[in-house]
């Protein structure tokens, strides 16, 4: 509930800011436009730090899980065995992925449709996604992945729509660091 509220705040915010700016100034738009890239090369930098200090750590852990709906010809569950560290790996790529897309899109709705507000908007958010996501949460700030960072990692829509995988806690494999 608490990041529906910030993200909505942030929402509001960059809206009134948006619709204060003379847009047809074109130095304006070009303090934007540096803006939204500097943000997001920040942003783009932090899941950079984040895969070295994935790539330097020494997590051997493993874990298990099944994805839901996945069973063998016998009907039982598939089970999948996953090192931590492979798993965490594919999470930060998945966030720059997530980020590209997000900045093709906005540079779409720029430059081909003229649109402005997109840039001012999208300063702010992939920099707040990237900082709330678990992956950031464990590697980079040391958080201990149990509970909602529990890997697999999933959003809070999914657990809502029972997509996400499923961890069996007898399963879960840790080695000491």
């Amino acid at each position: 509930m608490k990041s529906i509220l910030s993200n909505l705040l942030i929402l509001v915010t960059t809206n009134q800011v948006g619709s204060r700016l003379d847009f047809t100034n074109p130095s304006v738009l070009l303090i934007v436009r540096v803006v939204f890239a500097v943000f997001n090369f920040s942003t783009y930098l932090l899941i950079k730090h984040v895969k070295t200090k994935i790539n330097a750590s020494s997590d051997n852990g493993s874990f298990r899980y099944t994805v839901k709906n996945t069973k063998n010809t016998d009907g039982r569950l598939l089970f999948k065995t996953k090192p931590n560290k492979e798993y965490d790996l594919e999470q930060a790529d998945a966030e720059i992925r997530s980020l590209c897309s997000s900045v093709a899109v906005v540079m779409f709705l720029h430059t081909t449709m003229n649109y402005n507000m997109p840039l001012v908007m999208q300063c702010v958010f992939p920099l707040k996604q990237a900082l709330e996501s678990a992956v950031v949460q464990v590697n980079l700030f040391g958080k201990e992945a149990s509970g909602k960072l529990q890997r697999p990692y999933g959003s809070y829509q999914q657990m809502r729509q029972g997509f996400q995988t499923r961890v069996l806690k007898r399963e879960v494999e840790k080695n000491p660091r």
